[in-house]
């Protein structure tokens, strides 16, 4: 299979988890970041290219380019992970229609009006709602907070909150 491998909610965007193990366990040879902010930054880009091994091609997409070219790259040969730093980003993509067909939900800080899920992951319960409701639109959505941790269905956060 190629295209899309996992699309990636994580706050840190790259780190060791991201450029190695996530990569490692799916196979992707293109990691794609979505922030506005670091799309325009070539500077905090250099940085991040160093974290990641020279294996792995990365790319920078603001949300509206995201939208546009994501479809595309779904349908290309390399697999690849598209990660997001916030869940609204996520949302952005995926209300656009473009297609995920597996998420991970791997860091997302604590807030007002968010639980904790897991040692990584806080979320609301509307962003358990949306996230049921994306899921039910055909995309599997898990919490986890790296490969080597058991991979918790929505459904079994949802069916908690309930």
């Amino acid at each position: 299979m190629s295209g899309i491998a996992l699309g990636l909610v994580d706050d840190q965007f790259i780190h060791g988890e991201i450029g190695l193990r996530w990569c490692a366990v799916t196979d992707a040879e293109l990691v794609i970041i979505i922030n506005d902010e670091l799309a325009k930054d070539k500077l905090k880009q250099g940085l991040m290219d160093m974290q990641i091994i020279d294996t792995i091609i990365p790319r920078y997409y603001s949300i509206e380019t995201a939208i546009n070219k994501l479809p595309v790259i779904n349908q290309k040969d390399k697999k690849s992970i598209v990660i997001f730093d916030t869940m609204e980003a996520l949302y952005s993509v995926v209300d656009a229609g473009v297609k995920l067909n597996n998420i991970i939900i791997s860091s997302v800080p604590a807030a007002l009006g968010r639980r904790m899920i897991n040692h990584s992951v806080a979320l609301s319960e509307a962003e358990i709602k949306r996230l049921s409701d994306i899921e039910g639109n055909g995309n599997r959505i898990f919490i986890s907070s790296d490969p080597d941790t058991r991979n918790i269905p929505l459904d079994e956060i949802y069916n908690l909150t309930n």
